[in-house]
């Protein structure tokens, strides 16, 4: 069982069968965000290979994103200003998902600070 499967066991019903983002954007609520304001949105993906971790990163740069520091072997991190709402946003994270799992690696997520 993995980490992400002993979280979500502990989650109470309603939050086991929300997406993350969602989970996210209702916090976001629950601070007087409706995520239609621009702000930087932190982005982590993980890899096993310098090469996986090299493609992703002329990926992310080559859509508009601005890497970042990372500790990790293998990581990217990035950012870019967006809103956190709409299908634009929800394209883009998919299709951020969707090459990393086409380089063997996670798209772990994203983040961003409330912007009220």
């Amino acid at each position: 069982m993995s980490i992400f499967d002993k979280l979500k066991s502990m989650l109470k019903p309603e939050v086991k069968s929300q997406r993350p983002d969602d989970v996210i954007r209702q916090t976001l609520l629950q601070h007087g965000d409706d995520g239609t304001k621009l702000r930087t949105v932190d982005h982590l993906a993980y890899f096993g290979s310098q090469h996986d971790q090299a493609a992703y990163m002329t990926f992310v740069q080559e859509n508009g994103f601005t890497l970042g520091d990372c500790d990790d072997d293998f990581s990217v991190a990035f950012t870019k200003e967006s809103a956190v709402v709409g299908e634009e946003f929800d394209r883009e994270i998919a299709a951020l998902e969707l090459k990393a799992m086409e380089l063997n690696g996670d798209y772990d997520g994203w983040g961003c600070p409330v912007a009220p």
